[in-house]
């Protein structure tokens, strides 16, 4: 029997979302390129996907001026992402799998606090915006920028990505089948 069986879907779905936070991005570099050689080769059929997936992304929109901010991303990333994971909505969760994306814009001064946060897209569903909202302020406050960057802030856009895969699904055009002539 299956771990997952024994546990809520609820946290099933965050044990799956914490081993996958947990994953080198290198690590998943690697299991993207073995996936694309995988795509030729037939699906076994007793393969699952987990039945809720979360991703999300922070890029940086400002100047750095020269500074390497991998390691304070990838910290930044973490912290949002724990504190994210707990607010998930159930509408995001199984039977419904609401799929939806969120992107919020915001601002980090030198001390480490947000400044100019504002939701620049709506998933269309008010509980996965306020999971998305509150993962960043939940997260406050965030570390204090790298001593060597001379600006003034760091401008970020996150993006809060509910069920993407149902997502895309639900963008492709279903083709009809014909019959043939006779």
């Amino acid at each position: 029997m299956h771990i997952a069986n024994l546990l809520p879907q609820r946290m099933t779905c965050l044990l799956v979302l914490a081993v996958a936070c947990s994953i080198p991005t290198h690590t998943l570099a690697q299991a993207d390129q073995e996936k694309d050689k995988a795509a030729s080769q037939e699906k076994k059929p007793d393969e699952k996907k987990p039945a809720t997936t979360v991703k999300g992304g922070l890029e940086i929109l400002s100047d750095t001026m020269g500074v390497d901010f991998g390691p304070y991303m990838k910290q930044l990333r973490a912290q949002i992402q724990t504190h994210w994971q707990p607010l998930i909505p159930e509408s995001a969760m199984p039977p419904l799998n609401k799929s939806g994306t969120v992107v919020i814009e915001f601002a980090i001064v030198k001390s480490g606090q947000v400044t100019a946060m504002k939701l620049i897209k709506t998933s269309g569903d008010v509980a996965m915006d306020r999971a998305a909202w509150g993962a960043i302020t939940g997260s406050l406050p965030f570390p204090i920028l790298p001593q060597e960057f001379k600006g003034e802030y760091l401008l970020l856009r996150s993006s809060f990505l509910y069920n993407p895969e149902k997502h895309e699904a639900a963008k492709v055009p279903e083709t009809t089948k014909q019959e043939p002539k006779k």
